[in-house]
Order: structure tokens, then sequence, then C-alpha cells
């Protein structure tokens, strides 16, 4: 008799199905690349080269998917130079005139009070 009820893994359970399946895939992969298909594997690269050459592919992908869904890019764009140029500026620490210390007139001004 079927009660609706489904039965949910818990993380870790999803995460070992997940390997599992991926190694499936590897060597189903690895298994068609040896018979001769006439197909070989160029991701992920064996040279270093390459890998930086794919990154920058896979970015600007991600940008285009991002301003082709949003429309949004360039604001982004815009958002991450600011982002970039604040991390890159040096904090200084410049003393403002005029600021009330703890040593100020206030703490002098109580203790008139209590005369």
């Amino acid at each position: 008799m079927a009660t609706g009820k489904t039965f949910k893994m818990g993380a870790e359970e999803r995460e070992r199905a997940r390997e599992e399946k991926l190694q499936e895939r590897f060597l189903y992969e690895r298994m068609k690349l040896n018979e001769g298909s006439g197909y070989e594997l160029i991701y992920p690269p064996k040279e270093e080269e390459m890998e930086e050459e794919y990154e920058a592919m896979l970015k600007k992908a991600n940008d285009m998917w991002d301003e082709f869904t949003t429309g949004k890019s360039k604001k982004k764009q815009e958002d991450a130079k600011l982002l970039d140029k604040k991390k890159s500026q040096p904090l200084i620490k410049t003393p403002i005139v005029g600021l009330v210390g703890p040593e100020s007139s206030i703490d002098e001004s109580d203790s008139e009070d209590e005369e």
C-alpha cells in the first residue's frame, strides 16, 4: 500500500551517492576514450597554461550568461571594479580634529556639576 511518504537521504548519504555516480561516469568516459572513439579528453587539462585559458573561458561564459539572464552585467562589473579599488587601497588612519575623546572637556563639565 502506498502511503505517499518518501525517503529523504541525509547529507552524507547524498554526498556518497554523488561520488559513486561520478566514479561510474569517469569509468565510462575512460572506457569510451580508450576504445578508439576519436574523442580526446580536453578538460581538466594536464598543462597549467591550458588551465588558465579554460578558467578565463568559463568566467566569460558565466558573465555572458548573467548578462543574458539578468541584463545587469554592466552594474555588476562596475560594482566589482569598485570593490577591487577598495581592496587595493591601503587603510590610512588620519586623526580628525575636533572630536571629543575620553579625556575631553565633557568629563570636566561632569565634575563641575558634582561640586
